[in-house]
């Protein structure tokens, strides 16, 4: 079944002539660059492609786009969160301060606006992947460089002894960005330069070059979502699986030499394993703060099961709810599926856990596939890929930003809209 329905070729046409589609189609090719700049460009480009979307739809009466159960099934997820934003004690705090989940409905439309962008010119997407390995290639290189030299190629210097921050300044974000970006771009370069024995190694190369700096930096979440994809598709590829075996074992190898002759790496490494030998449920990739935070979600899903407390509200009422003595508030509940459960109860975890059992599906499918001799489900490596990003960054046992955090939900929607698009195209084809 076709996810998306065809765009008539005229206006296909129509489109490209125009100067705003070129416009934006530029703001798209330039997106891993304004991700970088912090949340500020980053969320405004996108929602600009998501109101040049939704105004030409209205202008052309042109709604093929909507009509598929993704985006109903999003739309009423938006809806049930608008609705209990309204019906919650505080609607102000609610829906509209901080990250303003009232707008969130403009993530479906930047999905649906990157993927009429593509359909309408798919070398767009060519241009988009250069200009995202520019970049993530320029952050690794900078952190590499302030890692060596203690500042970075802007003159930025390492604050935190214990973290890396390269490009980002003061925001401790670089492992995160890596774990967000990186899978998506391996998974575009494998697209226009499918794996064989001639670029293999360097796809495997440019893997441990960042797997590497993503452990350097001390974050652990990041390091983890680079090193979660790299077992996914060891595990679920067609071929060169040895070359893949080979490369983890690299990657775990070098790691191994920091931990014992970098004494930054060797201190992380023993903060690690000290936060996750000190949980309730040892070695989980969590440590003991974001177990309380976690318990502290808990006592406040406690209150109301159904739908929660309302969206946001964990931030300003945490402690007016916390009942257990292991519990401990923070600005967020450091975790997706906590943090639904808490401000939007059963009924609106319910939406994120269909969406990780969907993608989980695809994977069982796929993998029987593998080691079948019906190939129906078998799904090509660049596809399989940023399944795997998605399914690593909505992976319920490790920590998460907020669920309303623009600036990485820019990154999240971006794999997202990748992910449709190649839906569609394979649909098609």
């Amino acid at each position: 079944m076709k996810l998306f329905l065809e765009i008539p070729k005229n206006q296909n046409e129509y489109f490209v002539n125009k100067l705003d589609f070129k416009l934006v189609s530029y703001l798209f090719i330039l997106f891993p660059l304004f991700v970088v700049t912090g949340p500020f460009l980053s969320d405004l480009v996108l929602s600009i492609i998501a109101l040049y979307f939704i105004f030409n739809s209205i202008k052309f009466k042109s709604f093929e786009y909507i009509k598929n159960k993704y985006f109903i099934f999003f739309i009423i997820f938006y809806f049930y969160l608008l609705f209990r934003g309204l019906l919650s004690i505080d609607i102000y705090n609610s829906l509209i301060s901080l990250n303003g989940p009232i707008f969130y409905f403009r993530y479906i439309f930047f999905i649906l606006g990157v993927c009429f962008i593509l359909n309408t010119n798919p070398k767009i997407l060519r241009y988009f992947t250069i200009s995202f390995l520019i970049i993530v290639l320029f952050v690794c290189c900078d952190a590499y460089f302030q890692s060596i030299f203690g500042y970075n190629f802007f003159g930025m210097i390492t604050k935190d002894t214990n973290r890396l921050t390269g490009i980002f300044g003061k925001e401790q974000i670089l492992g995160h960005y890596l774990g967000h970006s990186f899978p998506l771009l391996f998974a575009l370069l494998v697209y226009f330069k499918n794996i064989n024995k001639k670029n293999i190694f360097i796809y495997m190369f440019l893997l441990i070059f960042v797997s590497i700096i993503s452990f350097i930096s001390g974050d652990r979440a990041g390091f983890f979502k680079i090193l979660q994809f790299t077992i996914l598709i060891l595990f679920l590829s067609n071929k060169f699986k040895l070359v893949r075996l080979i490369t983890l074992a690299l990657t775990l190898i070098i790691v191994s030499v920091l931990i014992n002759f970098n004494d930054k790496s060797r201190q992380r490494f023993g903060n690690t394993v000290n936060d996750i030998s000190s949980t309730s449920i040892p070695y989980l990739p969590y440590s003991l703060g974001h177990e309380k935070i976690f318990i502290s979600s808990l006592d406040i899903y406690n209150s109301n099961k159904i739908f929660g407390l309302g969206p946001q509200l964990y931030t300003f009422y945490c402690n007016d709810y916390i009942f257990s003595k292991k519990s401990e508030c923070s600005n967020h509940p450091h975790n997706y599926y906590f943090q639904l459960l808490s401000e939007l109860g059963l009924l609106g975890v319910s939406f994120l856990l269909l969406f990780f059992i969907k993608i989980s599906f695809s994977f069982i499918k796929h993998f029987y596939s593998l080691f079948s001799s019906n190939k129906e489900f078998l799904l090509p490596d660049f596809y399989l890929y940023i399944l795997c990003q998605v399914f690593v960054i909505i992976w319920p046992i490790i920590p998460h930003l907020s669920f309303y955090n623009n600036h990485f939900n820019s990154m999240v929607f971006l794999s997202i809209a990748i992910l449709f698009y190649f839906n569609h195209k394979n649909a098609k084809e």
